[in-house]
């Protein structure tokens, strides 16, 4: 018998992390808002938004985030988010939930009351409350914010009420919820406040049926692609048999879903929660039942029954948030798979060897290769933004990644707990890495057919010359013939 192998000392790469999460102790830190700084460096037309998010500690922005901010938000004050004019005074976008359990991190907690949902105006009035150490209200350790469609008064309603050691975490938070970016990281500054941002941002597609969306921005929401998918004609295989508007078409919108967790601590951290409304719906049109419920976990988490730790409440939005994504993706490859193939076979690169006249045939050929190409570009939008996501997640995994920050070699419920949420998150992403192969494969098919119809093309553009060229001749030839006689 040969001799046993003895285990190896070295852990894994992700264990070797298990006990280097540096957030597991309270800290005493100064926490406050900064709505007096806000209102004295943002001016009256909101275009300054450099200033508003620079931290005492961090006296740099970069300009990019500058140039988003300030192009969304362009035209809007603070006044009137303060006095609730227009859209900020009766718009309901926000949800909260602040409550506080110290030193346990058990049960419900001592919470502060709101009238969920709020419009930009009621959440700042919340919000600017002092955090800690009020004399009427619990501390709000623990803090949710969920806005849906982020606007430009609730990016001021947030820029007002963050504290400074979270004001860099925020600004990149809605920079990437704006430019439809995928991340999933974590941030751990090696110097100055030491603070976490666990970090993550999803961009997808829904494909639905929808009416045109106004050609006239209006930065209410972040500016979203549509694209009418008429074209797939997906009405004439009975996809959808809902009623429908007069106007609606089928359609493919693109959407996002954000959740940055950022704290210096596992008992003090906020977390926010950006979704396109197109995801969630309209907040407003929730129910008294449906606000006592986690906004940012997509309602699926009662708020009374709260996750504590920040670590365990990020990776359980995530699995629920990418399962949702999962199921949108899911429908989309099904019936771009479908309607290609049922197109292909309707009509084959060799339909101009039908029978028909040249006329015809030729535009059929040329109708086919439109579509091809078409079809190409719808692809190429889907694959682009899916790739990175896919990428996004295999950065986070490997085994150098962030997800060194969630492995504990404690065995606990609230471990356990994590573990499974993780492992359904590594499922979905071996699902994704299906659909981008997929989406690959319906780009190469679509290639391929667009590359035999233009030779299709071209060979049937020379066949005409060339009998147009005999025709020619031989009526040459008759006419010397009749003229010689």
């Amino acid at each position: 018998m040969g001799r046993r192998k003895k285990k190896s000392g070295k852990k894994s790469p992700n264990t070797r992390f298990a006990n280097n999460w540096e957030f597991s102790n309270p800290r005493e830190i100064i926490d406050e808002p900064r709505l007096n700084q806000t209102r004295e460096n943002l001016d009256a037309d909101g275009d300054d938004f450099g200033t508003i998010f620079i931290s005492p500690l961090d006296f740099t922005t970069a300009p990019v985030e500058v140039e988003v901010l300030g192009r969304f938000c362009r035209g809007t004050s603070f006044e009137d988010v303060e006095g609730g004019k227009g859209l900020a005074g009766f718009q309901r976008s926000f949800w909260l939930d602040e409550r506080n359990k110290f030193p346990s991190l058990e049960g419900g907690g001592e919470v502060r009351q709101h009238e969920n949902p709020l419009t930009a105006t009621g959440a700042l009035r919340a919000l600017v409350q002092p955090r800690f150490n009020h004399q009427k209200l619990p501390d709000a350790a623990r803090r949710l914010i969920y806005v849906t469609d982020l606007s430009p008064a609730s990016i001021h309603v947030l820029a007002a009420t963050v504290s400074s050691f979270h004001a860099r975490a925020l600004l990149n938070a809605i920079r990437k919820h704006l430019g439809f970016q995928p991340s999933i990281a974590v941030t751990i500054p090696s110097t100055g406040c030491l603070a976490f941002q666990l970090e993550l941002h999803l961009p997808f597609f829904i494909l639905k049926k929808s009416t045109p969306p106004n050609k006239v921005r209006d930065n209410k929401k972040p500016d979203r692609g549509w694209s009418d998918l008429s074209f797939l004609k997906l009405d004439t295989f009975d996809f959808d048999t809902h009623p429908t508007e007069p106007n609606e078409i089928w359609s493919l919108q693109e959407a996002q879903i954000s959740c940055v967790v950022t704290g210096t601590d596992d008992w003090r951290w906020t977390g926010y929660g950006f979704v396109d409304a197109e995801v969630d719906g309209l907040l407003a049109e929730s129910s008294e039942i449906d606000m006592g419920f986690d906004q940012i976990a997509a309602g699926e988490m009662e708020a009374r029954y709260p996750i504590w730790k920040p670590r365990d409440y990020w990776v359980r939005v995530f699995e629920i948030r990418i399962k949702r994504i999962k199921d949108e993706y899911e429908n989309l490859i099904h019936k771009l798979e479908f309607v290609v193939t049922q197109y292909m076979d309707a009509h084959p690169s060799t339909l101009s060897r039908r029978p028909g006249t040249a006329q015809n045939q030729t535009i059929e050929v040329k109708v086919a290769f439109d579509w091809a190409l078409q079809m190409m570009d719808l692809l190429r939008k889907i694959h682009d933004v899916l790739l990175p996501t896919v990428k996004a997640w295999q950065a986070f995994n490997s085994d150098d990644g962030d997800i060194k920050y969630f492995s504990e070699d404690s065995v606990t419920t609230s471990v356990m707990s994590r573990h499974r949420s993780m492992q359904n998150i590594k499922a979905t992403f071996r699902q994704f890495n299906e659909y981008q192969e997929k989406i690959v494969a319906l780009i190469k098919k679509c290639s391929d057919y667009q590359k035999a119809l233009k030779l299709r093309l071209t060979l049937d553009k020379k066949e005409a010359a060339d009998k147009n060229q005999f025709t020619n001749l031989f009526t040459v030839s008759v006419f010397i013939s009749r003229v010689k006689l």
